[in-house]
This record gives structure tokens, sequence and C-alpha cells, in this order.
């Protein structure tokens, strides 16, 4: 019983790293209010959750330096991701409403892809520099590169969003699902599935 209390043992440290990712949620939901900031935020939690990953701690303090490092270009990437993505729920709901299932399938597949998109932007913004076009190329290039991963990632990230287009009843009442864990955990899963691909990208970092 005493070693499974340990700071060394498997018990302890799955519990910190849970506690770890509990409070990444939260400071990105926090960090995420204004919605343009939503850029900065996903891609201050993909450093974060990938630092935790590997056994690094100090969340705080890194979470807040990607943030600023990374804020500037992942706003103006997230605000037009932002515009495309409007524009594909509005077409899901108005396709919904006038029950028309081939242009809603449509739609879903389209927001299906805009997922993919955005699942790769911010962690690749996080690892290295690039203009704002040459980030979302990188994705884009990624996205079909890996397009069996991109895809998990994909419907991943965007359970929330399905949920509450398609059944919002169920949305409200995993609400504290949302806010307490389910973004830093998607995000740490996220890093451990692009940890092949980064290590193909990026050969000379260790995973």
């Amino acid at each position: 019983m005493r070693s499974l209390f340990s700071t060394d043992s498997p018990f302890f440290q799955k519990l910190s790293i849970f506690s770890e990712l509990v409070f990444l949620n939260l400071l990105t939901i926090l960090c995420s209010v204004p919605i343009i900031t939503i850029g900065a935020s996903a891609t201050a939690l993909f450093y974060t959750a990938e630092k935790l990953r590997k056994g690094e701690s100090g969340s705080l303090k890194t979470f807040f330096h990607a943030f600023k490092e990374n804020f500037k270009q992942a706003t103006i990437i997230w605000i037009v991701l932002l515009a495309i993505g409007l524009l594909i729920c509005f077409a899901i709901l108005l396709y919904l409403q006038m029950n028309m299932p081939i242009l809603v399938g449509c739609s879903v597949l389209a927001l299906i892809i805009w997922g993919a998109v955005t699942s790769w932007v911010f962690p690749l913004l996080s690892k290295f520099y690039s203009t704002t076009w040459a980030a979302c190329k990188n994705a884009i290039l990624c996205g079909t590169n890996f397009l069996p991963l991109s895809l998990a990632m994909s419907i991943v990230n965007l359970v929330p969003l399905a949920l509450f287009l398609f059944v919002p009843g169920i949305f409200i009442r995993l609400i504290p699902l949302w806010l307490f864990i389910w973004f830093a955990v998607a995000t740490y899963c996220n890093a451990a599935l692009l940890n092949g691909p980064f290590s193909t990208i990026f050969p000379s970092e260790p995973s």
C-alpha cells in the first residue's frame, strides 16, 4: 500500500498527469473565452501536453510561454479557420432544417476536412515557425500524407461540436466533461498519435 502512494509509483504518476490535464483544460478554456484566442490556446495546449507526455512539468509557465510565442500567428490562422468553420456549421444546420441529407453529408465531410487541417496546423505551429500560408499548406500536406491519422484526430476533436450540432441535449449534459478534462485529454492523445509523424518530420528530436 505504501508503494502505491509513493511519488515514483505508476499510480501516483498517472494521478499526477490526470491532475495536470484537468488544470490544463481549465486554463485553456479560460484563455479561450475571447473566442479569437482559441488558436493561441490550442497551440499552447498541444505544446504543453507534449511536454507533459515526455515527463516534463511546469504546465503554467510552459503554457503561457507557448501562448505568448505563437499568439499573433495562431490568432490570424484561427480567425480564418473560424470563419470557414462557422460557414460549414451554418450550412449543416440549414440543410438539416431543409431536410436535405445529401447536402448535410457533404457539409459534414467538409467539416471533417476542416477538423483535420485544424488538428495539424496548431501542433505544427507549436513545433516550428513558418509563415501563415506555409503553416496552412504544411497542415494540408500532412493531413493528406497521414490521412487515416488525420481523420482519427479530426473525429475525436470534433466530438463536442458534432454533439452540439446534432444532439445538443447530450452536449449540454456533458458540459462538465468539456469544462474539466475533454480538450486536454484529446490533445494529450493527439500528441501521442503525432509522435510517429513528428519523428519523421523532425528526426533530430527525441520522442
